[in-house]
């Protein structure tokens, strides 16, 4: 019985350690969205939350805070809410209703590579509040 049970735990351990690693990027580190899209109305603000995940090989280097490329008439702002956490609202001002792709991108440094995020934006008319995952 005592050798069923420590072949179960120590499988439970592996797909538990294995499902953590895949996590990982294998070289630098990667932005990660809480929400990938989101529904808003032109003028209203909406906030998710960005990470970023380090490499095992990257966990003590220096990375910049991310920045978005997004279309003129969408403000983004990032602020820093600690250990590779982040906040990142977004407000479309003057643009026309419809779908956008925006892309969060990040440095760090001595050419540290960093994997951009895509966000998509659809943008309507009225009060429109919906975040996808």
């Amino acid at each position: 019985m005592k050798t069923i049970q420590l072949l179960l735990s120590t499988a439970l351990f592996l797909i538990f350690s294995s499902a953590i690693a895949q996590e990982l990027p294998k070289d630098g580190a990667a932005l990660k969205l809480k929400a990938y899209s989101l529904t808003i109305a032109k003028g209203e603000t909406a906030t998710t939350e960005l990470s970023l995940i380090r490499s095992k090989k990257f966990r003590k280097a220096t990375f910049d805070t991310p920045v978005v490329q997004a279309t003129a008439g969408i403000k983004t702002e990032i602020l820093p809410l600690g250990n590779d956490l982040f906040s990142l609202a977004i407000t479309p001002e003057d643009i026309a209703p419809g779908q956008y792709f925006l892309i969060v991108k990040g440095t760090g440094k001595w050419g540290h590579s960093v994997k951009s995020a895509m966000f998509t934006l659809n943008v309507g008319e009225g009060k429109l509040i919906s975040v996808n995952p």
